[in-house]
């Protein structure tokens, strides 16, 4: 997958942007990540602004995002998933990114996401079905 979304201005009720691939057996048994997204010089507003996750079993990677405006944004990045997803995020590289009037973090990452079922917060084992993030940077954030 290659995708590019450049200069977009995006207002929802939600995440403005959202990179997932794949839940649970269904995103690791297909295995094919999203991968080779690059988000750049765009203008966000309310909710989240790019978050990657929580569905991503089947993985993301190489993504760049850079020269972002968000405006009144809950959360600015957000990475989620959370036990028994599995799942890598790697190689995702964050740069420029200006926030106003910000309500909550900038980068916000957890591996705990809230769900409706029971024993997703339980201790688990090391294997397949633990998400992992690696390669990660995020540089120049800043906010009024």
């Amino acid at each position: 997958m290659d995708v590019l979304i450049e200069r977009v201005n995006i207002s929802c009720g939600d995440d403005c942007i959202v990179l997932k691939f794949g839940r649970y057996l269904q995103g690791r048994r297909i295995g094919r990540p999203t991968e080779n997204v690059v988000i750049r010089d765009s203008y966000m507003h309310t909710m989240a602004g790019i978050a990657i996750g929580s569905e991503q079993s089947g993985g993301v990677r190489n993504v760049k995002i850079e020269n972002i405006v968000m405006n009144g944004t809950d959360k600015g990045v957000f990475i989620k998933s959370m036990r028994g997803r599995g799942g890598i995020v790697e190689d995702i590289k964050v740069r420029n990114i200006f926030m106003n009037h910000m309500k909550r973090e900038m980068v916000g990452i957890t591996l705990l996401i809230h769900t409706n079922q029971s024993d997703a917060h339980k201790a688990q084992p090391f294997s397949e079905r633990t998400p992992v993030l690696r390669d990660i940077e995020f540089n120049d954030f800043l906010s009024d």
